[in-house]
């Protein structure tokens, strides 16, 4: 009897591991601002060739890669308005042109968005306007999106990403309903996707918010002029989608896949100045045979968590992290890790830094920006001179400060012609020479070391 039973959970096991639901493929139903984004819209990238990049990255093959198609909303062409009011419809099943079934049954990730019409808001309303559904006030708009995230959790068989508004240019909107936009899109991401709602209270796990809304706007809300066609048109150029389609592909199949594997995922984004080049991007770092790693990657990082009392205790860290040449990193943390940490950024011959304050990770996603002085610990972030900000470089012996120790060594392989990836080739062009002496030189002058708690 008892061989037999072995005998059938040998059987059994294999079965379970190879049963287990995926979350790598979906479908994002978009509108004109969508398509543009999905590119590559005159960019030198789209999401499909990211999509490409990301699979490459994490070693992703066959039924495990990432895929994608795009695809005009649920409506089209009977009508192209997907404002959150009519969403809030479509997922309600009432809307006789738009059903959205066939799509969450043919997709596992599926990825919703509103257009232009949803940032036009007028006033901060209240109770009352939930009797005109297009009645485009903030309370009507949080009402929308509370209906819409109710019945997305009823579909733990799909992972949903949310986007945020899309903004406008000034010359098509108005100071007050830029203002609104961003605070309902900031409510979205800061409040509701982080649990803090009092009427959702806990974010459902198979959300992710997309905040598109922030990485295109300026700091009234208005749609910033160097992402927009024109001053007249607020559709994404080819700058847009050059920054937002790596950000899109990282950030939504790093969450659908810890959703998938019941896992946390912290998304960062950060920037190194050896191998900035401009934009927002960094040069993906050579050996003596060229690019070190695959295409879109950058180099690899390390990362650690630190206590929130006490920094000297590392509570997790993982090495061989890829970072893109746009700056973004994702990593799994273990679950049980809920707690608030310090994030610290180690890179070979970059300056240890570390985030602002204790970061929560009480979510199943984690999103951390090193982009602004305040985002990093005694604002140890160098200001580059495009309006970037980025990691500090030349701490090429890893002691926390760029001094002699540093610049000997440099000195030493430059003047034996060095080839090949090393801690020394500071630019990351696979050569020790006089352009890594020259960082090692400026960030001396400025007595640049690390600063943590």
């Amino acid at each position: 009897m008892k061989t037999t039973i072995y005998l059938f959970l040998l059987l059994l096991i294999p079965f379970l591991v190879n049963s287990q639901t995926l979350f790598r493929s979906g479908k994002f139903l978009h509108h004109s601002t969508g398509g543009n984004i999905w590119g590559p819209n005159g960019s030198s990238t789209s999401i499909p060739e990211e999509i490409g990049n990301y699979n490459a990255a994490h070693g992703y093959t066959g039924s495990n890669a990432v895929s994608m198609t795009e695809q005009w909303w649920p409506g089209a062409p009977i009508s192209n308005d997907n404002e959150w009011e009519r969403w809030h419809r479509i997922f309600d099943n009432e809307d006789p042109d738009a059903d959205i079934l066939p799509i969450l049954a043919a997709n596992k990730i599926v990825v919703v968005k509103s257009c232009y019409p949803s940032s036009a808001m007028t006033n901060m309303g209240g109770p009352w306007d939930t009797l005109v559904y297009t009645r485009k006030s903030m309370y009507n708009h949080k009402w929308h999106l509370r209906s819409i995230v109710r019945v997305m959790a009823e579909h733990p068989e799909n992972f949903f990403a949310l986007w945020t508004n899309a903004p406008l240019v000034a010359a098509n909107t108005n100071a007050n309903a830029a203002f609104l936009s961003k605070k309902f899109t900031t409510w979205m991401k800061d409040t509701l996707a982080q649990g803090l709602d009092p009427e959702i209270g806990a974010f459902p796990s198979n959300i992710y918010v997309f905040h598109y809304f922030e990485k295109m706007s300026d700091e009234n809300g208005y749609k910033n002029p160097i992402y927009a066609v024109s001053t007249t048109d607020s559709h994404p150029n080819a700058a847009a989608t050059e920054l937002v389609a790596p950000q899109f592909v990282n950030e939504i199949f790093s969450a659908a896949i810890a959703y998938e594997q019941g896992a946390r995922v912290l998304n960062l984004e950060a920037l190194l100045e050896g191998l900035y080049v401009g934009g927002g991007a960094m040069k993906q770092a050579y050996d003596e045979n060229g690019p070190r790693y695959s295409a879109g990657i950058a180099d690899h990082i390390i990362l650690e968590l630190h206590n929130a009392v006490n920094y000297n205790n590392i509570v997790y860290s993982v090495a061989e992290v890829p970072i893109s040449i746009y700056g973004i990193a994702s990593v799994e943390i273990p679950y049980e890790l809920n707690g608030d940490y310090y994030i610290t950024i180690r890179h070979r011959n970059s300056i240890q830094t570390t985030s602002a304050y204790p970061v929560s990770f009480a979510n199943a996603v984690v999103d951390y920006v090193f982009d602004m002085p305040s985002s990093a610990f005694g604002s140890n972030l160098l200001e580059m001179p495009d309006g970037w900000f980025t990691i500090y470089s030349s701490d090429v012996d890893q002691n926390g400060t760029v001094d002699t120790g540093d610049i000997t060594p440099v000195e030493n392989l430059s003047n034996q012609f060095y080839s090949g990836y090393s801690p020394e080739d500071v630019n990351g062009d696979g050569l020790v020479d006089t352009a890594d002496q020259t960082f090692l030189d400026n960030n001396q002058a400025e007595f640049v070391s690390t600063i943590h708690p």
